[in-house]
C-alpha cells in the first residue's frame, strides 16, 4: 500500500476536522478540570481534633467534668438560698407576732450554715471550673494553631501539584504538536486541541488563586503564566528553525535555487541569481543531481 506524504504547511484542515478538534478540547477540559479539583480533595485536611493527644483529651475532659460540678454546686446554692430565705421569713414573722421562736430560730441557723457550706462549695467549684476551662482553651488554641499550620502547608502542596499538573500538561501538549509537525501528520489539529485545553487550565489555575486566596500562593498564576509564555516562545522558535531548515527542499520542489529562491533553468549547473552550484554529482552513482532533492533521479539514493 502506497501513501502520499504531504508537507504539514500544505495541509488545510476541513470543517469536520476542526469541529472534532473542538470537541476533543471540550472533553480534555472536562477530564483536566476534574483532575485539577481532585488534587485538592486528595490532599484534604482531616478533623484537627482527631489528632489530639491523650493528655489533651484528659485536660478537655477535666474541664467538662469541672463545668458539670460547678453547675451542680450552683443549683445546690440556689436551693440553700431558697431554704434560708424561707427560714428567715418564718423567723421574722414569728418575732413580729410574738409567737415562740426557739424552733424557728434553730431552723434559721441551720439554713444559714447550709447556705454557707453550699456557697463555699459553689465558689470553689466555680474556681476549679474556670482554671480547668483556661487549660482546655489553651488546648483548643494549640489544636487550632496546628490545624492552621497544616492547612497552610497542604495549601502549598496542593498549589504545587496543580502547578506541576498544568505545567506538565502544557509542556506535553507542545511536545505533542512538535512531534506531529515533525511527522507531517494530518492529526495536527488534535495536537492543537491539547494546547488549547492546557491554556484554559492555565486560566482556571490563575482565576482560582487570584480570586480565592490572598497569600503567597498567589505566585502560582505568575509562575504558570511565565512558564506557559516561555514554552510558547521556545516552541515558536523551534518551529521557525524547522521551517527554515525545510526551505531548501521546498524551493527545489518548485524549481528554484535552494539557496536564494531564484528560478533554476536547465542550461547551467549554477544559479543565475546567486551563482552557487545547483547541480552536483551524486555521492552514490556520480551522476548529475539537483542540490536539495531528497533522492537521486538516477539511482534513487538519498
Amino acid at each position: 500500500m502506497t501513501t502520499t506524504r504531504l508537507d504539514t504547511d500544505e495541509i488545510e484542515s476541513t470543517r469536520t476536522e476542526k469541529f472534532l478538534a473542538v470537541i476533543l478540547t471540550v472533553f480534555l477540559l472536562v477530564g483536566g478540570i476534574w483532575m485539577y479539583l481532585k488534587i485538592g480533595d486528595w490532599i484534604e485536611s482531616d478533623d484537627p481534633y482527631s489528632s489530639m493527644t491523650a493528655q489533651q483529651h484528659a485536660i478537655v475532659k477535666t474541664a467538662e467534668d469541672a463545668s458539670i460540678a460547678a453547675d451542680q454546686a450552683m443549683r445546690q446554692q440556689e436551693t440553700a438560698t431558697t431554704a434560708l430565705d424561707k427560714a428567715r421569713a418564718d423567723y421574722e414573722v414569728a418575732l413580729q407576732a410574738g409567737d415562740p421562736v426557739a424552733g424557728l430560730k434553730r431552723d434559721y441557723e441551720v439554713a444559714q450554715r447550709q447556705y454557707d457550706v453550699a456557697a463555699a462549695a459553689a465558689a470553689s467549684a466555680q474556681a476549679r471550673s474556670e482554671k480547668a476551662q483556661d487549660a482546655a482553651n489553651q488546648v483548643y488554641q494549640d489544636v487550632e494553631d496546628r490545624a492552621d499550620r497544616i492547612h497552610d502547608a497542604r495549601g502549598w502542596v496542593i498549589a504545587g501539584l496543580r502547578l506541576l499538573f498544568v505545567g506538565g500538561w502544557i509542556a506535553a501538549s507542545f511536545g505533542f504538536v512538535r512531534r506531529l509537525r515533525h511527522a507531517e501528520s494530518r492529526y495536527l489539529p488534535l495536537g492543537f486541541a491539547t494546547v488549547a485545553a492546557g491554556a484554559v487550565l492555565s486560566i482556571v489555575l490563575a482565576g482560582d488563586y487570584v480570586f480565592d486566596y490572598i497569600n503567597p500562593l498567589d505566585l502560582g498564576p505568575i509562575v504558570i503564566a511565565a512558564f506557559g509564555a516561555a514554552v510558547t516562545v521556545l516552541t515558536f522558535v523551534a518551529v521557525q528553525r524547522r521551517l527554515v531548515a525545510r526551505i531548501p527542499g521546498r524551493r527545489t520542489r518548485k524549481g528554484e535555487c535552494p539557496f536564494c529562491g531564484y528560478p533554476v533553468r536547465d542550461h547551467g549547473p549554477h544559479c543565475e541569481g546567486c551563482g552557487r552550484e545547483v547541480i552536483a554529482a551524486c555521492a552514490t552513482c556520480d551522476q548529475p543531481r539537483r542540490v536539495g532533492t531528497p533522492h537521486c533521479a538516477t539511482c534513487g539514493a538519498r
